[in-house]
């Protein structure tokens, strides 16, 4: 590399200027803006080299290639290299002094207004360039989703999330069908079921359950009473097994997949109704007990009060009309 740059030098003695003094140090700055901008690897393909050291790098056979396109790639390499994509701010400045946010922006408007020459295109795309930023945004929410996905094995993220709240209005943009075809192909591929048909509470609730089964529970040995998380999810399967026949058969399939259908789980069963005997029994007690109830304070059963007037010798009061008649019939005698 030394010698190539040595013999460029007798035609531009400013090649030299970019190379690195070995008999003086340089600063600490400069040191580190190289390391940023050269890449000593002798599998390099020559025209990263020549990016690296901003010179102008074309093939005799085709027409040159303007310099300060050159340069523009140039400092994109760098850039992606350093944080690892071209999603460049508008007004951003390389180290160098480049205006690269300039550059990618003026190559979006002629990509845009389709002026941009194919081998540029192809050579931006293989930096990653970012034609659509609403695009690019949207890949990196799907992406996101991906990862979702990947770790619980659905799409049913709650709403108050991020990534629930996106892939919620995923969904509503699809039920007006002003989704994309192809961000509908490609959330169906990472989940059937993205578009939550049977509601957002049956899919987690399912989910809760499939992921419970999984780690090893036996599903006989669930009850009505078994919660998941807060999730009556006991009571939730005996809905699903008692209803069996009103459910869409994509549901069946779900639980089928677990093990869970009507003839093979014991939740299925109905419980069994209070017989004759126990009804009777129980409104006998209930008799009973109201029955046995004392009377309010103050107040004195029927019984109890005459009970006690028999044991003071108190007799009911007579009328005054029959004492009259009674003395009537005394005097006439």
């Amino acid at each position: 590399m030394w010698a190539i740059a040595t013999a460029l030098a007798s035609h531009d003695h400013r090649i030299l200027e970019r190379l690195p003094d070995k008999a003086n140090r340089l600063p600490r700055e400069t040191s580190e803006l190289i390391q940023h901008r050269w890449h000593f690897d002798f599998t390099v393909h020559p025209e990263r080299i020549a990016r690296a050291m901003d010179l102008i790098a074309f093939d005799p056979r085709d027409t040159i290639v303007s310099r300060s396109r050159r340069e523009g790639l140039a400092a994109a390499q760098a850039y992606r290299d350093q944080f690892g994509h071209l999603d460049v701010p508008t007004g951003h400045v390389d180290p160098t002094g480049y205006t690269l946010g300039t550059f990618i922006t003026t190559m979006g408007d002629a990509h845009t207004a389709g002026r941009l020459e194919p081998d540029w295109i192809a050579e931006l795309d293989a930096l990653g360039m970012i034609w659509d930023k609403h695009q690019a945004a949207w890949r990196a929410r799907f992406t996101a989703a991906a990862d979702y996905q990947q770790t619980h094995g659905h799409l049913a993220a709650p709403a108050t999330t991020p990534i629930g709240a996106w892939l919620a209005e995923q969904r509503h943009l699809a039920a007006k069908n002003q989704l994309d075809a192809t961000r509908a192909t490609s959330l169906a591929a990472l989940d059937p079921d993205w578009r939550l048909p049977h509601g957002v509470d049956w899919h987690r609730k399912y989910h809760l359950l499939r992921h419970h089964l999984a780690t090893g529970h036996d599903p006989n040995a669930l009850t009505r009473d078994t919660q998941l998380a807060d999730v009556k999810i006991g009571s939730w399967l005996h809905r699903q097994l008692t209803t069996w026949p009103t459910l869409h058969p994509r549901q069946q399939d779900l639980l089928t997949r677990l093990g869970l259908t009507p003839d093979a789980n014991p939740l299925a069963r109905p419980a069994a109704p209070a017989g004759p005997s126990s009804r009777r029994s129980s409104s006998w007690s209930s008799s009973s007990t109201e029955r046995a109830a004392p009377p309010p304070p103050g107040r004195r059963s029927p019984s109890t009060a005459r009970a006690s007037g028999s044991a003071r010798g108190w007799r009911r009061p007579v009328p005054s009309t029959a004492r009259a008649s009674s003395s009537t019939r005394t005097g006439s005698a």
